[in-house]
């Protein structure tokens, strides 16, 4: 049944959201899975757009566009910019892939094609990824993350039978009925070529993915290599592919000095030509990960007809150990159980040892494995039923759009759109770039101007985002103007004291944005007169309102609009303290690194009386408040709206800590701490609070618990943002403000 027709809402194309493209990705994952999911898609005549990658290309069946790169900007933040994002109408399904890429498309789907379906794929179980490596806190907020993604969600995308089973688990107590989709990829060749037996003078066991991670079970392999030549196997090769290319020769030693003769350490590769000739040189193929959810490289072993055994702790395994799936006669002989334990290798080395001595069964066995997969799990075909089951729902209205999110995290977009998003899904790079151009586009949707428009971008000291700053900039710049430093020269986007000069073609008021932010700290020198450069603008714009008000004045003499942004801070402020009372006056980490900690929290206590002021001076047309709990608060306590609680707060964290404890910290980390001296950058506290408290055990002082304890709340649920832009009437309580002729005060915010 082709899909694609007039009358069918699936004829408009699919956007998809993933970190990295595959062909920028140093080893696989989620890059290639999000690849081979928009070519199977494209292959149906399906209008595929990813966005992915560094670079735009055109593919044979897929679109792949960038965000962009900016210095200084996490590369999963680009994601959140616009530049050359589909028309809205042009769009039937968002799709973004795990907690890596899912908020941006979220976000998008909330705000630009709120039409379109927006499904959460989801690739790990993170409680299991970051368990093994000894990391359950950060499995822990991943898997919470995980799953408030999947509660916006308007289906699940599970990858294989054991996600699927854990997408289950996310919706079972979400608000509404959330359909889980099981996705089992399609072997990678539609056509495989024959298996090419390798010589039978030696043994070739191979392994395949991502191996600079351990959970994939390298160590596992080298030592049963070792055991196998013990039983005689002494022409035994053992090859690994798909390292990071930097780090061959590292893993090169370490893997031989286990096994006891030179392994095959392979960097990963794009080709898979070459992927294929190195399986078709094969003996045995193994996968001994200790968790693999699915495990696209053991697809890729089986596709080719080569001999596998695959952990029964994966997906892959899960399928073929399904005899409605899989015939147990061809499938079963595939899997083996691995304990967690020391005799891990041991029983590794039993199966391959078994498996060799009967090659030739297995050799058969493989090919008519490959031919019965090949058969009924191809690319094309599961992506024509995920089609297939996006089409049966498509006119059921089972998408509630406008069911809000469980959320703590409110953006007032443009002049009043509002959506909801929890406070732990957008990392903070991502919130930043997404104020930034909140603001710009409902700037450059306010054209045409009826009359000159100024725009003053104030960072509190301690925002520390001046690469924000600096993007925010360039979409105005982009527009046709120029940028200029208070010193009136031209200069490129990464210093921070900038005036831009926008003309728009046809009537062509001048709309001009002045940022005075702490980013000279950004710069790639800081020199003594630069450093005092930013103490001067510091304390004229931002210790007191005279130097902001002689702006504005400046502006509205020459009869502009004036409406002042504030980007408020981005460290919390009992951090900020912490830091500055276990430091001194050293700088503090995050909140503009060469100001003293003193100076930042003098200016950043000021700034509520700094807008205060700028209200009663009665000069601007609007205020907007980008980010963060401080800016919250100075809403909340200058109006009388019911606005929830979606800050935090509460009393600065008291920093007292056992002598002893800190010395064992001082001592720990003392190489460390010179590097990061060198650098004016403390450690974060609460990250070594943590490490310390697990070497320490039952030992870890208590007064240090309680600090760990409570950091680690503010830092579940202070990082909450807000964006607000309300005329200047809304703040009546501000000392000697006064009402504006003929506007009344809303009675509410949002």
């Amino acid at each position: 049944m082709p899909y694609l027709s007039a009358k069918n809402a699936l004829a408009r194309g699919i956007l998809t959201f993933s970190d990295a493209w595959h062909t920028d990705a140093r080893t696989g994952g989620i890059p290639v899975a999000n690849a081979e999911l928009c070519d199977s898609l494209g292959r149906l005549g399906v209008p595929v757009i990813s966005r992915a990658g560094n670079e735009n290309l055109q593919e044979q069946f897929v679109t792949v566009q960038s965000g962009g790169v900016y210095p200084g900007l996490n590369p999963q933040a680009t994601l959140m910019l616009p530049n050359g994002m589909p028309a809205a109408k042009s769009i039937f399904a968002v799709i973004g892939h795990a907690r890596f890429s899912s908020p941006p498309a979220l976000v998008f789907q909330r705000t630009k094609y709120r039409k379109a379906l927006f499904i959460h794929a989801i690739h790990d179980d993170p409680r299991r990824v970051y368990g093994f490596h000894e990391q359950p806190e950060l499995g822990e907020d991943s898997y919470r993350t995980e799953k408030s993604l999947c509660h916006a969600a308007d289906c699940i995308f599970a990858v294989g039978p054991r996600l699927a089973r854990l997408g289950m688990e996310y919706a079972a107590d979400a608000p509404r009925p959330i359909p889980v989709y099981e996705y089992t990829p399609g072997l990678p060749n539609p056509e495989p070529t024959r298996y090419a037996q390798p010589p039978t003078d030696h043994v070739n066991v191979v392994m395949l993915g991502r191996m600079n991670d351990e959970i994939k079970g390298m160590t596992t392999a080298a030592y049963a290599a070792r055991e196998l030549r013990k039983l005689g196997y002494d022409n035994l090769q053992l090859t690994m592919l798909g390292v990071e290319a930097s780090t061959v020769g590292e893993l090169s030693g370490r893997f031989s000095n286990i096994a006891g003769f030179p392994v095959n350490v392979l960097p990963h590769t794009r080709d898979q030509r070459m992927v294929a000739e190195v399986l078709h040189g094969a003996t045995i193929a193994i996968f001994p990960a200790y968790h693999e959810d699915f495990g696209l490289a053991a697809w890729k072993a089986i596709a080719e007809g080569v001999p596998a055994l695959i952990s029964a702790d994966s997906g892959v395994a899960d399928v073929l150990t399904d005899p409605s799936r899989v015939p147990a006669r061809l499938g079963r002989e595939s899997v083996v159980r691995l304990p967690s334990g020391p005799l891990r290798a041991d029983v590794l080395t039993r199966k391959i040892d078994a498996t060799l001595r009967e090659l030739p069964r297995h050799r058969r066995r493989a090919l008519e494995l490959r031919d019965h997969m090949a058969t009924n799990f191809t690319q094309v075909g599961a992506a024509q039923d995920f089609l297939h089951f996006l089409q049966d729902r498509a006119g059921q209205q089972i998408w509630t759009h406008k069911t809000p999110l469980p959320a703590r995290m409110v953006h007032a977009l443009g002049r009043g759109a509002a959506i909801e998003l929890d406070d732990f899904v957008l990392n903070d790079d991502e919130r930043q770039v997404f104020f930034a151009d909140a603001y710009a586009a409902a700037a450059e949707g306010s054209a045409p101007i009826d009359e000159p428009e100024a725009i003053l971008f104030v960072n509190e000291p301690g925002a520390g985002k001046s690469s924000v700053a600096n993007y925010t900039a360039e979409r105005y710049e982009n527009l046709g103007g120029s940028v200029r430093d208070d010193f009136d020269r031209h200069v490129d986007h990464h210093v921070a004291f900038k005036i831009l000069s926008n003309r728009q073609e046809g009537t062509a008021p001048d709309a001009q944005v002045y940022v005075a932010s702490d980013g000279l700290a950004a710069m790639d020198y800081v020199s003594a007169r630069a450093r005092e450069e930013q103490r001067r603008v510091i304390g004229e714009y931002m210790g007191d309102a005279a130097g902001l008000m002689r702006q504005i004045s400046a502006y509205k003499a020459k009869g502009y609009k004036v409406h002042v942004v504030s980007l408020g801070i981005s460290q919390d402020e009992s951090l900020v303290r912490v830091h500055e009372r276990q430091m001194g006056q050293r700088e503090v980490e995050g909140a503009g690194r060469h100001m003293p900690a003193k100076m930042q929290v003098d200016a950043r206590d000021a700034m509520p009386g700094v807008l205060d002021e700028l209200v009663a001076h009665g000069e601007i047309d609007s205020l907007t408040l980008l980010d963060h709990s401080w800016g919250a608060r100075y809403v909340h306590q200058r109006t009388d709206a019911a606005l929830p609680d979606f800050f935090g707060g509460g009393e600065p964290v008291a920093a007292a800590s056992p002598g002893e404890a800190l010395e064992m910290l001082r001592a720990e980390h003392a190489e460390k701490d010179e590097v990061l001296a060198a650098k004016n950058e403390p450690p974060p506290l609460l990250a070594r609070l943590v490490k310390l408290s697990r070497q320490m055990g039952e030992r870890f002082p208590p007064e240090l618990a309680e600090i760990k304890s409570r950091l680690q709340e503010k830092a579940r649920t202070v990082s909450t943002s807000i964006v607000v832009i309300l005329p200047p009437s809304t703040f009546m309580t501000a000392p000697g403000a006064k009402p504006q002729p003929g506007v009344k005060r809303p009675p509410s915010i949002s």
